[in-house]
């Protein structure tokens, strides 16, 4: 049973220094052929890595393991709950600011392919 569920993982994740796999902005499983650029063993490019740390996911999430993240930390950071302390507010301010620009960069790339 444990081989199974291994190899179900295989086929549904990358692993690092595979080429192909399952497409996390498709929903399509590729071959190593259909990669282009200078992007990571997940088909992520390199420069959205800070992004999905900010939401604290796995580089190569899926959009909805992304947007749930973003929902859960922007509820926790959002300025509105921290109106009473204006250090925290500010601080929260920023972090929200960081969380959308991040969410915003991810959700580009998938519907364009283009990180700018």
């Amino acid at each position: 049973m444990r081989a199974a569920f291994e190899e179900l993982d295989d086929y549904l994740q990358w692993k690092p220094g595979r080429k192909e796999g399952f497409s996390f902005d498709t929903g399509t499983f590729r071959r190593a052929s259909s990669f282009t650029g200078p992007e990571t063993a997940q088909g992520v490019p390199e420069s959205l890595k800070q992004d999905f740390a900010e939401l604290e996911v796995p580089l190569g999430a899926s959009p909805e393991v992304c947007k749930a993240a973003y929902k859960k930390l922007l509820k926790i950071h959002h300025p509105d709950r921290h109106a009473g302390h204006p250090g925290n507010m500010k601080k929260a301010t920023e972090k929200s600011a960081r969380l959308n620009t991040a969410f915003d960069r991810i959700e580009r790339w998938r519907q364009t392919g283009k990180v700018e």
